[in-house]
């Protein structure tokens, strides 16, 4: 029986052939067809060889779930300083989405980024109301007293 060969393509080698192999290592005789590359002198082989690239390890996270700081994120934003509060509101929002996922490492990093810009906003909301404080008892005890109705 007499095997259908396949019209010669120029990427791979065009002297293929099947022999029948038996395993020696096997009780059952049962014969198989094995490929045999015949490769010829003057012939141009192709060889793929995959680029290196990213992978992904998988690292184990025994601690607590990392909290979102959702809450913080947003009076941080409504009252004190608005981009940075919006920032954490950002980060909060994807240790949700993270924890989503069930990638707890970037969760737990951007939990603590959400808790970072919260207290800088916080910390730079403290420092303006207090600016602005001293600035209106400054305006009121130095300047509206001078004024002369």
């Amino acid at each position: 029986m007499e095997k259908e060969r396949l019209p010669p393509y120029t990427a791979y080698p065009q002297n293929i052939n099947y022999q029948p192999y038996v395993n020696p290592d096997s009780s059952n005789t049962q014969t198989v067809d094995r490929k045999v590359n015949y490769s010829v002198p003057n012939h141009a082989t192709f060889v793929t060889i995959q680029q290196p690239g990213f992978v992904n390890q998988h690292l184990i996270y025994t601690g607590p779930l990392p909290e979102s700081h959702t809450l913080l994120a947003w009076l941080t934003c409504i009252f004190c300083c608005c981009p940075l509060g919006l920032a954490s509101i950002i980060k909060s929002n994807e240790v949700t989405q993270a924890l989503g996922r069930g990638d707890v490492q970037t969760a737990r990093i951007a939990s603590e980024s959400a808790k970072k810009f919260g207290h800088a906003s916080l910390g730079c909301g403290i420092f303006i109301n207090f600016l602005v404080l001293v600035i209106l008892i400054i305006w009121f005890t130095v300047v509206v007293p001078s004024w002369r109705y």
